[in-house]
């Protein structure tokens, strides 16, 4: 098994998990709001803090914004799945910008790009690592893509069965990709308990002989802390400052305490099992 190194940080079995405040777009496509989310993110000890790099035209076909899809809860509209996407879309400088906050705090600024495009804006700000987002698992071109840069991979495989994760896994180490962890993760936010199936990341850890992890949609701490027992050297877990604001997973999100616990008792977790 190859460990990654990440700037000097070890990640693999033995180590403390590397954690990830996901903030994807709990910006709100506020760069105030973005700026105190890294801040939190680093103050409660994260590892890394993660974006989603995308934009109207590399999200998603442009036939489903015909569909003009209306995003609300019982309570408020949130609009169109293209007005919450050009809101929430982050351009190249406000990209090297969040970077920047990162770096001047001591927390990895790391991001899942949704295009090759955009995997080049990324090295050119230069992230230590690549995160391939589920939906992409079976995007051949992307993972060559992110391959070539040479760079680790943090592989969600949500959706994916072992096949298609063999493939992906195949394709990125012969483009050149640096190790590779595969997060397991259940790409329903948030799933039932019953279909979580934790056990799962022992079998990613035999069949491929690489470092595992856990990308969580659940609500809490109980089951990431609980992946961190069965093995996951990797933590992704949704954050925002406040569940109750507007948009996509604030809801499903930590907050900051919650934050606080997954790393604080995730390291004592690690060292616990020796």
């Amino acid at each position: 098994m190859r460990p990654l190194v990440l700037s000097a940080r070890l990640i693999g079995p033995g180590e403390p998990p590397y954690v990830i405040a996901e903030v994807g777009s709990n910006h709100n496509g506020d760069m105030d709001l973005c700026r105190q989310l890294v801040e939190t993110a680093a103050r409660c000890g994260a590892d890394a803090v993660k974006f989603q790099s995308w934009d109207k035209r590399t999200l998603i076909g442009q036939a489903e914004y015909g569909r003009n899809t209306q995003y609300a809860d019982k309570k408020r509209h949130f609009g169109s799945l293209q007005e919450m996407v050009e809101k929430y879309q982050f351009t190249p400088e406000q990209h090297r910008l969040v970077a920047s906050w990162c770096r001047a705090l001591g927390i990895h600024f790391l991001s899942s790009a949704f295009s090759t495009g955009e995997v080049e804006m990324l090295e050119d700000i230069g992230v230590p690592c690549h995160k391939v987002a589920s939906m992409d698992v079976n995007n051949l071109r992307l993972l060559e893509c992110f391959g070539r840069t040479g760079k680790p991979v943090l592989l969600s495989t949500g959706m994916a069965t072992l096949g298609e994760i063999e493939k992906a896994v195949d394709v990125l180490d012969h483009a050149g990709a640096g190790p590779i962890a595969l997060l397991h993760c259940i790409a329903v936010y948030p799933p039932d308990y019953k279909d979580i199936h934790l056990r799962n990341l022992a079998t990613l850890a035999t069949a491929f002989d690489r470092v595992i992890g856990f990308s969580d949609h659940t609500i809490g701490t109980a089951i990431p802390l609980a992946a961190v027992a069965l093995g996951a050297s990797v933590i992704e877990k949704h954050f925002t400052l406040d569940k109750g604001l507007d948009g996509w997973d604030h809801w499903i999100s930590a907050d900051p305490a919650e934050l606080e616990v997954i790393v604080r008792e995730g390291r004592n977790i690690a060292q616990a099992l020796g």
